[in-house]
């Protein structure tokens, strides 16, 4: 009963709110069942939990990583089924911004990925929930500018992109730099950037004609 008087006083209030707003869209959505799965599903845990104490379970300390496993599938489910705008901004655009930011920043990261294919901009922006600037690069590629991340950061997410890319079979290069280690204004981090894109595809040409 408190469980099923919780949703209710929880879902009609957020109703109530919504008409006052006259966002009647999103009325018909709380209306629906499958927008409160995560909740149901939760406190379903909780009632197991609370009838198997009769049984003398010592099951309580599973409540908060259940309760994480939970919101995480949710949460994962709801980003995968909505249509990310994986457009990147416009080179001249990306470059101002990413100018200013850099010279403003005390530390800041700049990630380069040379590569034709257009999955590419949809597997970032699914990586980064839309929270970094991603812009395309004059020469080709894209170019993601990551405020306030220190240079091991930086290269963490190089090397978690790498991995990503390689589970989707994008074929591409990824190369980071960072302020301060690498310079100071972003045509310093571009540059070492480059040079690092430019090894990278060395490499590779190298591997597939020994292979």
């Amino acid at each position: 009963m408190a469980v099923g008087a919780w949703i209710l006083i929880g879902a009609g209030a957020t109703v109530l709110a919504m008409c006052a707003s006259g966002d009647f869209d999103a009325v018909r959505k709380m209306l629906q069942p499958q927008t409160h799965s995560m909740v149901i599903v939760t406190m379903a845990v909780a009632i197991a939990e609370y009838l198997v104490r009769d049984v003398a379970l010592p099951l309580i300390w599973l409540s908060l990583p259940v309760a994480v496993c939970i919101q995480r599938y949710f949460t994962t489910a709801e980003l995968r089924s909505r249509d990310i705008d994986a457009r990147p901004m416009v080179d001249e655009a990306w470059m101002h911004v990413a100018k200013v930011i850099v010279e403003a920043a005390e530390t800041v990261s700049v990630l380069r990925i040379d590569t034709a294919d257009p999955q590419t901009a949809r597997t970032v922006a699914m990586m980064q929930g839309g929270c970094d600037a991603i812009g395309t690069y004059p020469s080709g590629g894209l170019a993601i500018l990551l405020p306030d991340c220190p240079p091991p950061q930086g290269d963490a997410l190089a090397r978690r992109l790498r991995i990503a890319m390689q589970l989707h079979k994008v074929d591409c290069h990824i190369a980071s730099a960072a302020k301060p280690r690498d310079g100071q204004v972003l045509d310093d981090l571009l540059a070492v950037s480059e040079a690092e894109l430019v090894i990278s595809r060395e490499a590779s040409r190298r591997s597939a004609n020994s292979a």
